[in-house]
This record gives C-alpha cells, sequence and structure tokens, in this order.
C-alpha cells in the first residue's frame, strides 16, 4: 500500500511540474505578443 502511495505522490509531483513548465511558457509567449502588439499597428482581424 505504501508503494502506491508513493508511486502517487511521485506521479502528482510530476504533473505539477508539467503544469508549471507550460504555465511559464505561456507566460514568455504572452508577453512576446503584447511586445509585438504595441511594435505593430493594430489591424481589424479578417478571415479568408
Amino acid at each position: 500500500m505504501r508503494g502506491h502511495m508513493v508511486a502517487t505522490q511521485s506521479d502528482i509531483h510530476n504533473v505539477y511540474g508539467i503544469l508549471t513548465r507550460q504555465d511559464e511558457r505561456l507566460e514568455r509567449i504572452d508577453r512576446r505578443l503584447d511586445l509585438r502588439e504595441l511594435a505593430e499597428p493594430q489591424r481589424p482581424y479578417e478571415p479568408k
């Protein structure tokens, strides 16, 4: 039973690590998009 609990705890720890990395990536992307929006004139979105 203890082995299963340790494995579950390890899995949860790994999931939190993955979520943290994804959150950091999204923050970097968001910052880059904000910089790009400030540098370029805004054009309305026109789907083709």
